[in-house]
C-alpha cells in the first residue's frame, strides 16, 4: 500500500465485520441474529462461506486482513471443526502481528474449558484432532495455542435471555470500535497529508538550491 495515498487507506477494508463461526452450531440462529443486526447497522460482514478442508488458505487470511474488526463465536463444537480453528489461528497471528481487534464470544461454552483443555466437548475435539494427525502434530499444537489465548482475551459470555437483547449489546460495542477507529484512520489520512505538505517543497527546494551551485559553478 502506497504511503500517503488517501484512497488507499480508506478503500482497503472490504468489509466491517469478519465473522468466524460454526455453522452447524450457530449459523441459522445467533450468527444469523448477529449478521442482521450488524447490516441494519449498515455494517458490512465478511461473506458467508461454506467452510472446507478444500479451501485455499489464501481465501479466508485475505477476508481477515481486509476486515477492520474479527469476531469470533466460539461455540461448543467450533473446535471439531479443522476449518474453523484454522481461521481462529489466523486471527489471533493478525492480532499479534498487524494489531487486528478480535472480539470473543464465548457461546454456551465456559471460558475454562478453552483455557485448560482438560475437560468438555471443546478437550475431546482437540483431542479428536490430535489423534487424527499423529499426536505431536505442529498443527494441533498451533490451534490449541489459538484456543487458549482467545480464552485469555476479554469478551462476551452468552447469558440466559432472549438472544436479541444479547446481540444488540454486541452491536452496540462493535460500532462503537469502530467509530474509534474511523477517527484513528482520518487522523492518519490527515497525517500523511500534512506530511506530504511539509516535505514536498522542502525536498524539492533542495534540489532547487542544488541546481542553483551547480549553475554557479559553471
Amino acid at each position: 500500500m502506497e504511503v500517503g495515498s488517501k484512497n488507499n487507506l480508506l478503500y482497503f477494508f472490504k468489509s466491517d465485520v469478519f465473522l468466524c463461526f460454526h455453522r452447524e452450531d450457530t449459523r441459522e440462529g445467533f450468527t444469523g441474529y448477529l449478521r442482521d443486526a450488524l447490516l441494519k447497522k449498515h455494517l458490512k460482514t465478511s461473506k458467508d462461506v461454506q467452510r472446507s478442508k478444500d479451501r485455499p488458505i489464501s481465501e479466508p487470511i485475505e477476508e481477515i486482513l481486509k476486515s477492520r474488526l474479527s469476531v469470533v463465536i466460539f461455540s461448543e463444537n467450533f473446535a471439531s471443526s479443522e476449518s474453523c480453528l484454522e481461521e481462529l489461528a489466523m486471527i489471533l497471528e493478525c492480532r499479534e502481528a498487524l494489531g487486528l481487534e478480535v472480539l470473543p464470544i464465548f457461546y454456551k461454552v465456559k471460558i475454562s474449558e478453552l483455557r485448560h483443555q482438560v475437560v468438555g466437548k471443546t478437550a475431546e475435539h482437540l483431542a479428536a484432532h490430535d489423534e487424527r494427525h499423529g499426536g505431536n502434530s505442529d498443527k494441533v499444537a498451533r490451534w490449541r495455542n489459538a484456543v487458549k489465548d482467545l480464552g485469555g482475551l476479554s469478551g462476551y459470555t452468552r447469558r440466559p435471555g432472549v438472544e436479541l437483547d444479547f446481540t444488540q449489546d454486541i452491536v452496540k460495542e462493535i460500532s462503537e470500535k469502530l467509530r474509534w477507529k474511523n477517527r484513528m484512520r482520518r487522523r492518519t489520512v490527515q497525517a500523511f497529508d500534512l506530511l506530504r505538505i511539509k516535505i514536498v517543497p522542502e525536498s524539492q527546494e533542495r534540489t532547487t538550491d542544488h541546481d542553483e551551485e551547480r549553475d554557479d559553478a559553471s
